[in-house]
């Protein structure tokens, strides 16, 4: 894709592994594992509050 725009793109895929022999790949530990799994999971919690609490506003939501 990038050689469509004459760009250049350089991708590094080497992990070392931990001394339990875990690999988490390309992206690591918050990526794959961490901060950004945690934090699309708060966020859907909060959507789903967020539209039942909707209701006391007169929004109407439908049941899914």
């Amino acid at each position: 894709e990038a050689a469509k725009f004459d760009k250049k793109v350089l991708v590094l895929d080497f992990v070392t592994p931990t001394p339990l022999g875990t690999r988490w790949g390309l992206g690591g530990t918050c990526v794959n594992v961490g901060c950004i799994p945690k934090k699309l999971m708060h966020q859907a919690a909060l959507l789903g509050q967020a539209l039942k609490d909707s209701r006391n506003y007169g929004w109407k939501v439908e049941d899914t």
